[in-house]
């Protein structure tokens, strides 16, 4: 009995690959991907990070934004601090004591 069941199983898989070919589309496994391709299984942080896997961790600077890359050839802003965008005006020119304690320290800066 173990042989006819054996027999049957081998029949039954030759069948079913013919099937199989026989409504596969023709042309259809022309395309190979590629051995360098990696598949997001096993998930991302789940295998060690390799340089051949994430050469962009292994570069000098890997974390430096595109807008400080050298490569960023776009205009950049200046920010201006407040006291360069500010303006003073005073109504009379201090009349300083030198006597005063405050005074004389202000007359004593550079």
């Amino acid at each position: 009995m173990d042989k006819v069941a054996i027999q049957f199983h081998k029949q039954r898989f030759i069948w079913w690959n013919a099937f199989k070919s026989a409504i596969n589309i023709k042309g259809y496994d022309y395309y190979k991907p590629p051995g360098e391709l990696k598949y997001r299984y096993p998930a991302p942080g789940s295998c060690a990070q390799d340089e051949e896997d994430h050469p962009n961790l292994y570069k000098k600077h890997w974390k430096t934004p595109y807008r400080e890359s050298p490569y960023n050839i776009q205009k950049k802003e200046k920010m201006i601090d407040e006291e360069e965008n500010s303006e003073r005006y005073t109504s009379s020119i201090p009349v300083l004591d030198p006597n005063n304690e405050d005074d004389a320290a202000i007359l004593r800066e550079p």
